[in-house]
């Protein structure tokens, strides 16, 4: 994690310090939610009446079918499930400020699979073949958020509450390799590493931010 990332994710904590009382209000919420952190639940902590303190795990066991890169048609898999620990600061009536990490269980996979098919892998073409070729998405898969709230996350009470922000999870790298009867040809491992760098250069800038998105309804069982 980058110096400037680490001090971002720091400027909650600061904040909190700064008007945080010497006590805690005690009051705890249970947070169901949705978003690109998955299907899941957060637990909340009135830390005081203006700062609450979070955590939470999503699941998003996803697959999408026939995403096509770079001329071929690849199987994309989410990782498992996405974890975030942080803290909220009401600023004024509705609004917050949260911040903290996104930790993920692993990378996102992706794969084509063909079976006597002609295919298109770097500069080649081969014909009639059969195999699988596949690899990761790979960045830090434990990331400073930020993000401006609207609804309580504390407190007695029902209520929604919406997150929007961003994610600091580095610039990705891409991991490329084959399998099956196409492994044995020869010069494959050059044309592996050539598309490995296609799919590379086809991602934009700003695939190091992950969106952080959040809908979800508090439920406050505390005192």
């Amino acid at each position: 994690m980058s110096r400037r990332r680490s001090l971002l994710a720091a400027i909650p904590v600061a904040l909190i310090l700064l008007v945080a009382p010497a006590r805690a209000s005690g009051q705890i919420a249970i947070l169901p939610k949705i978003g690109s952190g998955g299907l899941g639940a957060d637990v909340s902590f009135a830390f005081t009446d203006r700062v609450g303190l979070r955590a939470g795990l999503g699941f998003v066991p996803l697959e999408f079918d026939d995403v096509e890169i770079d001329d071929l048609d690849y199987t994309l898999t989410t990782p498992d499930f996405f974890a975030t620990a942080g803290a909220d600061l009401r600023l004024v009536g509705p609004l917050r400020l949260s911040g903290g990490l996104l930790f993920r269980s692993g990378d996102f996979e992706y794969e084509a699979v063909f079976e006597n098919e002609t295919v298109e892998i770097g500069d080649e073409t081969y014909n009639d073949v059969s195999g699988r070729l596949f690899g990761e998405w790979q960045n830090n898969t434990t990331s400073p958020f930020l993000a401006l709230g609207l609804g309580g996350t504390t407190g007695g009470g029902f209520g929604l509450f919406l997150d929007v922000g961003v994610a600091f999870s580095g610039d990705p790298e891409i991991t490329a390799d084959v399998d099956g009867e196409i492994a044995g040809i020869p010069g494959i491992d050059a044309e592996v590493e050539r598309e490995r760098q296609n799919i590379n250069d086809d991602i934009p800038d700003y695939a190091e931010f992950w969106p952080f998105l959040q809908l979800g309804v508090k439920i406050g069982i505390g005192n």
